[in-house]
């Protein structure tokens, strides 16, 4: 099933993020999304281009990432689902702050707020508080950060998402920057 299987490879390059070389993962990722345009369904090449952003978040691969959640936020738009568009506009507003773009990934942030806020979904809720903490962070508000990365923190905890541990980090580590003892 070719729908199927860029999924699957699109997940596996996911689930590759950590630990393995840039290189790995980019093939993946080009794998995954030439068997979506292949098999032509709007659907799985959202899916697919949703499921790759994050092994592809370097620097390097900016451009691609600006070009791919592009698409991937007109194919959610398109289709009219709720859940795929939250992480489209996710992926898309987080591109564009590490584009430089800050006003317009803000408007995002707004957009993913407001459809987090119709869906209800925790791990939707655990991402919508994670960014609000990276917001403050990025406006210099230190003390608001950190609130909201240990809010988040016990979300993520509560929900039983594996990576909020490491999320947390990461902010606390913006935090202590900020105030710098880091």
């Amino acid at each position: 099933d070719d729908p199927l299987r860029a999924r699957l490879i699109g997940a596996l390059c996911s689930e590759t993020v950590f630990g393995t070389p840039l290189s790995e993962r980019r093939s993946l990722a080009h794998e995954a999304k030439c068997a979506a345009r292949a098999v032509g369904d709007p659907r799985t090449i959202l899916e697919v281009n949703n499921l790759v952003i994050e092994a592809l978040r370097y620097p390097t691969e900016l451009a691609e990432r600006l070009e791919d959640t592009a698409v991937a936020l007109d194919l959610a738009e398109q289709l009219h689902d709720p859940a795929a568009l939250f992480w489209a506009i996710s992926h898309r507003m987080r591109t564009l702050v590490e584009a430089g773009r800050v006003v317009e990934g803000a408007q995002h942030f707004d957009r993913m707020v407001e459809v987090s806020g119709l869906l209800g979904h925790p791990v939707m809720r655990w991402m919508v508080t994670f960014s609000s903490a990276q917001w403050a962070f990025l406006h210099g508000q230190t003390a608001l950060g950190e609130q909201l990365a240990d809010k988040a923190y016990g979300l993520g905890e509560e929900i039983g998402q594996p990576d909020a541990f490491n999320y947390y980090a990461t902010q606390l580590s913006h935090a202590r920057w900020q105030q710098g003892p880091l």
